[in-house]
């Protein structure tokens, strides 16, 4: 029935929405959740937590530092959240709800999965309890692998603060001169000093075990910790701490900023490791004096001013353990205990595919194949680009790539088939977060492969897609 009464107009308050970013943390929180769950095997629940720190390192290299931007940032543009949270409020909150997960996170560490580890002949030792065997052991391995790649470094007026890669794991050292002790004057009587942990070597350092069928280990910072006299000589150590900086990794790019968004991508990874500092994660019992340091050089914000009533919990993490928990993985990916693990599940052959030795275009002539995954292989898809980039009646190969392994056998076939002579066109997405570098390597290497005569492989960023020429 027709009215001529005006329509209603509805309005929705901020009381309505769910800030994007607390929203995430709950989500993380679903995660840790996981971890704690005692009737989950107890590797997977090791995995879980890692996995929550390797969330939530994303969350600070891309939410928080899009957030800081704003509340910080001289010229960046205030993007008001429908919930009416001002950038500043949400740092606030996101703190210190980061904090209470944390904590929570090292107490399921301490207090239920370690304990549950030590049962099951899982080892965590201090380089001072190490003995015998396993001192002799983690020495060999200090000398033969740990000390030609470690560099230690004076921070002093002569040498400035080096820049901290993101996520790398450091040690701060306060030294002082030996020979201040007796009274000579050698320059300033204490030095702040750095010593990063190699990234390319194991965090978990196995050792014999203390008893039969027992797995023990040490973590790589002690035993680079237990050397730092030697490393500093002439010095005596004061006291020292492991920290860690996660830095603003966010790639805001616009296609307009360059014609070429490949080599654009490429100075923006370079970037990243010198990124705005975002988070300081350091050990709760380290020196105050040596963790201000680290705070006043990288600019955080160690306790922000409370607004509208939120507890300020700043951008400092003190943690009561090991720093990055994301090495948890060495242990869940350690061979043998698999009655620790959830059975592995095995993708089944899709229906149709099943006949042996058949070729996948006999197949697909026969009938239409449906694939889904994860629940049935993936290998049929491998199968088919790299059948079709060795067939001689195959002449064009057009595909999108949206996120590559370091050693992508789709990419290898295009290549292949492009330098066979075939007619190949990649649309490689660039920004595909936190896979940009693989991407652009592979985009890289089909650039060159398009340049070197009869093949053909062309690609494109997430721009319209662009071809190579035809072939001659």
């Amino acid at each position: 029935m027709a009215t001529d009464a005006p329509a209603q107009q509805m309005t929705f308050g901020p009381e309505c929405f769910l800030n994007r970013e607390l929203s995430w943390l709950e989500f993380n929180l679903r995660v840790l959740e996981e971890a704690e769950n005692p009737e989950n095997p107890l590797l997977e629940r090791l995995k879980f937590l890692a996995i929550f720190s390797s969330n939530l390192d994303e969350f600070f290299m891309v939410r928080v530092a899009g957030l800081r931007e704003q509340a910080f940032g001289e010229s960046a543009p205030q993007d008001y959240a429908p919930d009416g949270m001002r950038a500043t409020e949400q740092l606030q909150r996101i703190a210190a709800r980061t904090q209470e997960l944390v904590a929570r996170q090292y107490r399921c560490l301490k207090e239920s999965i370690g304990p549950a580890m030590q049962a099951e002949g899982f080892e965590l030792l201090r380089y001072e309890q190490l003995q015998g065997a396993q001192l002799e052991q983690v020495d060999r391995f200090f000398r033969e692998r740990a000390l030609p790649i470690l560099t230690p470094m004076a921070v002093d007026p002569a040498h400035p603060s080096p820049r901290y890669h993101n996520r790398g794991l450091y040690l701060g050292v306060m030294l002082e001169h030996i020979a201040a002790e007796h009274g000579e004057s050698l320059g300033p009587k204490r030095l702040f000093a750095v010593v990063q942990v190699p990234q390319v070597l194991p965090r978990i350092v196995t050792v014999a075990g203390t008893a039969p069928g027992r797995t023990s280990f040490v973590l790589l910072e002690d035993v680079v910790a237990a050397r730092l006299p030697e490393l500093f000589g002439g010095f005596a150590v004061r006291s020292w701490t492991a920290f860690r900086i996660t830095r603003d990794s966010d790639l805001e790019l616009l296609e307009q900023e360059s014609d070429d968004m490949l080599r654009l991508i490429e100075d923006r990874l370079k970037a990243r490791q010198r990124g705005q500092a975002v988070r300081l994660e350091i050990a709760s019992k380290a020196d105050p004096s040596l963790a201000q340091l680290i705070i006043d050089e990288e600019g955080l914000h160690n306790a922000a001013p409370a607004e509208d009533g939120v507890a300020a919990c700043g951008e400092v993490y003190r943690i009561d353990g090991p720093l990055d928990l994301t090495a948890l993985w060495e242990l869940y990916k350690m061979p043998g205990h698999e009655r620790l693990r959830d059975k592995p599940f095995t993708p089944r052959l899709p229906r149709g595919l099943g006949r042996r030795g058949e070729d996948i275009f006999t197949a697909i002539a026969r009938n239409d194949i449906l694939l889904h995954h994860p629940y049935e292989s993936f290998d049929p898809v491998v199968e088919f680009v790299t059948r079709a980039a060795a067939d001689p009646k195959v002449l064009a190969i057009k595909q999108t790539l949206y996120r590559t392994s370091g050693d992508s056998p789709i990419s290898r076939a295009l290549i292949e088939a492009a330098e066979s002579g075939k007619h190949v066109t990649a649309l490689v997405e660039l920004k595909a977060r936190f896979d940009e570098a693989n991407n652009v390597s592979w985009a890289r290497q089909m650039e060159r492969c398009g340049r070197r005569g009869r093949g053909c492989a062309g690609t494109c960023t997430s721009a319209p897609a662009t071809t190579t020429p035809p072939r001659p």
